[in-house]
């Protein structure tokens, strides 16, 4: 097949990219730390009889199709010399952070038994990235195309369409060359970082070993915190955490001039701020500084089996 192959893309209904770009901004900044991991996509397209194309990206060998991708006749057209989009499409990458916590500034991470793979969940471990497909008529007939990506436009090397691939190729599936986005920071990396920055201004310390007795329970999103009650709205793994839930805060502090972090348990009989971790549960929270409104924290919550009798408990099984 052809080094020029496949484009396109264009929706039932598409707008040029300046308008939707402003229609879709997110309401959140750049993120402050690096990039999370490198996603490999390609642009398929396939000619058909009516003279439309019909557009999709690839994704590690799965073809993934917006709800509008359909470039007609009268696009080509009228269109000529602007770019036109796609509606998005979702791909979701790995998780590249195991569930775990600074134990110290000194010591080794902490891994937690995580037996319903909640770290891995879609959008905590797991990145999702939302993409679209750009595509420009020209005068010459050919239909140069490219990803759309946080606003960027990032072209393949092989981006054309021409009239002849169009004429001759009727019904096939054409594949762009590929091109690489840069996901964004998951939650999990980010809980993972603000602790071991926490760990290091000496914000807290967990015992090494917490991980004996105690196992990732919940993550989830909130977007309000007081100092005795959190709410959570998307706490997806554990319905019943949307409802209030008293807990003592351990710990909180800066991490770093643009991170906050805090420590909260429940233990019964009450717990003091002194005390340290396992207690019957805890949570680790990080406010999300990327998002302007409204205010999100990232949450991992941890069971511990209530403390010294379940860590005997513990050394009596196998592990």
């Amino acid at each position: 097949m052809r080094n020029i192959l496949a484009i396109g893309i264009a929706a039932l209904v598409m707008v040029l990219i300046a308008a939707l770009s402003a229609a879709n901004a997110p309401d959140r900044v750049a993120a402050q730390d690096e990039g999370g991991s490198q996603l490999e996509l390609r642009v398929i397209a396939r000619p058909l009889e009516d003279g439309e194309i019909e557009f999709g990206v690839e994704y590690r060998g799965e073809q993934i199709f917006p709800t509008g991708r359909y470039l007609t006749q009268r696009l080509i057209e009228q269109r000529r010399g602007q770019w036109l989009n796609s509606t998005p499409v979702e791909v979701v990458g790995d998780s590249l952070a195991p569930p775990a916590l600074s134990a110290g500034p000194d010591a080794a991470p902490v891994l937690y038994r995580d037996v319903d793979d909640l770290w891995e969940k879609r959008g905590f471990g797991r990145t999702v990235e939302a993409v679209r497909v750009a595509a420009q008529p020209l005068a010459d007939g050919r239909i140069e195309f490219a990803i759309l990506h946080n606003g960027e436009r990032i072209q393949p090397e092989a981006r054309y369409l021409t009239p002849q691939l169009i004429r001759d190729r009727q019904g096939e599936w054409l594949r762009s060359s590929p091109v690489s986005i840069t996901a964004a920071v998951t939650p999990a990396e980010l809980v993972r970082a603000a602790s071991t920055r926490a760990a290091a201004a000496s914000l807290f310390s967990i015992p090494v070993d917490v991980a004996a007795v105690c196992e990732l329970t919940a993550v989830g999103r909130l977007t309000s915190i007081s100092d005795t009650i959190f709410y959570s709205e998307e706490w997806e793994s554990h319905p019943h955490l949307t409802h209030q839930v008293t807990s003592t805060l351990l710990a909180e502090g800066q991490s770093r001039s643009d991170e906050w972090v805090m420590i909260r348990a429940d233990k019964e009989g009450g717990t003091s701020r002194r005390e340290k971790v396992p207690a019957n549960s805890y949570g680790f929270f990080v406010q999300d500084v990327r998002w302007r409104a409204p205010t999100v924290w990232w949450v991992a919550e941890f069971r511990c089996g209530g403390g010294d009798e379940a860590a005997d408990e513990s050394d009596q099984n196998l592990r």
